[in-house]
């Protein structure tokens, strides 16, 4: 009978001892001074994106917590002290910004509740100022809603905000609109290359980018350059880079 007692004894704590390593970890929060992880129910540590107690964190490749702005995947995203991931408007740094759902931060044009917002390429909103879209002129207010349907200090804005002013006729023209001042400078440019008011063929090459790039893509810009040459090609040695005489 004592046999009996240590056999069972004995195969209960070898069926405990087996048992052990099939206990599961609890998920949990690790961390030291300005460093968190989170280990995972399997004991791994999480990386990427995880969604903890109903709220979404970002971890790096080393399993750190990640916090302020991030850029993920070609978009950027900022999370709080804590880890938290932010959504809808947000005050950082002196800006309004303003993220998706999914957090990734808004850019361009922004309508909320039937108001308008323009964000910049950096993501804060445009606010008491007068920019440009990079079509027309509009006026921000100090709430960031984008001023329409009036007139403001001899200044029209129409239903889209796009601010007008009256030229010599007394018409309402469009302020600034880009294409218009692309296309005036190109017809100054040209007519300057054929009535030779250049020196030499890099003084119009010059000219041409300190005029046009910015409001044109470099590719736009050599396309111009070699156009005008095809136009007025016998006015110019491109060769030795002065007039041919």
């Amino acid at each position: 009978m004592r046999k009996n007692k240590i056999a069972a004894a004995l195969f209960m704590a070898a069926a405990l001892v087996q048992a052990a390593p099939m206990t599961a970890l609890a998920a949990q929060w690790q961390g030291t001074t300005g460093a968190w992880w989170y280990q995972m129910d399997d004991g791994s540590y999480a990386t990427g994106w995880q969604n903890i107690g109903g709220r979404y964190y970002h971890f790096d490749a080393a399993g750190y917590m990640q916090t302020g702005w991030q850029y993920i995947d070609g978009k950027w995203y900022y999370f709080d002290a804590a880890g938290f991931m932010q959504t809808g408007w947000q005050y950082i740094g002196g800006k309004w910004y303003y993220f998706y759902g999914p957090g990734d931060m808004h850019t361009g044009w922004l309508v909320i509740d039937q108001k308008t917002y323009y964000m910049f390429d950096d993501g804060s909103m445009a606010e008491n100022t007068f920019f440009t879209d990079g079509s027309y002129y509009y006026l921000a207010q100090p709430d960031g809603t984008i001023l329409k349907n009036t007139t403001r200090d001899g200044i029209r804005y129409d239903e889209e905000g796009c601010a007008m002013q009256r030229d010599a006729s007394g018409a309402w023209t469009y302020i600034g609109k880009v294409e218009d001042r692309i296309l005036m400078a190109e017809q100054t440019l040209q007519e300057k290359y054929l009535l030779h008011e250049y020196k030499y063929h890099s003084d119009f090459v010059a000219e041409v980018h300190n005029t046009l790039d910015g409001s044109m893509s470099a590719s736009e810009v050599e396309d111009f350059i070699n156009d005008t040459e095809e136009l007025f090609w016998d006015y110019y040695d491109t060769d030795y880079d002065s007039y041919e005489e």
